[in-house]
């Protein structure tokens, strides 16, 4: 007992004497110089860190908002001849009167990739866990129609039964519904989003 008192006493002297110390430091201006600017060096980096995690948030943000938004223009151009072009797919034996459908190529080799949410993926932790979520499966609900399109327009189709193009008509339909109002919930939530300053350590 005795000896664990002697520690506890020498402890308390030695934080005594670091305190005396750093009084006697505090004395001198050239020491407390240091001492306040190591304080504002952490200070600006503080903030400074917070502010570019903020900006990045509403870079994202802003990128996300017109990538959909050209995504939508995009379908809307579509679908300005989505219809007549399946209506002629269903009557018409593309391969024994045409030779084939050179009238859906341009569908047919549309790319897959959404290269916004593919450069921004890393960064949805900036968000909130609901809002990172749904733009996740807005992307996926794309990709779902985009297949859709390249399949109802890829070489396949050429050969399947009217019965088949009737079907996959309706799911796209269905698809294309979907994706339209998940499209307009989540530019909602985007423009609502707020990106305030974060503790950054």
């Amino acid at each position: 007992m005795s000896k664990a008192w002697e520690w506890i006493q020498s402890c308390s002297r030695c934080v005594l004497s670091g305190i005396r110390r750093l009084r006697n430091w505090l004395k001198h201006p050239f020491i407390l110089g240091i001492i306040v600017g190591i304080f504002l060096s952490f200070l600006s980096n503080f903030f400074l860190e917070s502010w570019r995690g903020s900006l990045a948030c509403r870079n994202m943000v802003d990128g996300f908002i017109a990538d959909i938004k050209a995504m939508k223009a995009k379908e809307a151009e579509r679908l300005e001849s989505w219809d007549p072009l399946m209506d002629r797919l269903e009557t018409v034996d593309a391969r024994k009167q045409e030779g084939g459908r050179p009238w859906l190529m341009p569908e047919a080799i549309e790319s897959g990739r959404f290269v916004v949410f593919e450069q921004n993926a890393s960064k949805l932790g900036f968000l909130s866990h609901h809002l990172a979520e749904n733009i996740a499966r807005f992307y996926a609900k794309s990709e779902r129609l985009r297949a859709e399109i390249r399949l109802l327009t890829g070489p396949t189709i050429i050969d399947a039964s009217r019965s088949d193009i009737k079907w996959l008509r309706k799911v796209n339909k269905k698809t294309k519904d979907d994706w339209d109002e998940s499209a307009d919930q989540l530019l909602d939530n985007l423009r609502q989003t707020e990106c305030p300053w974060q503790w950054p350590f």
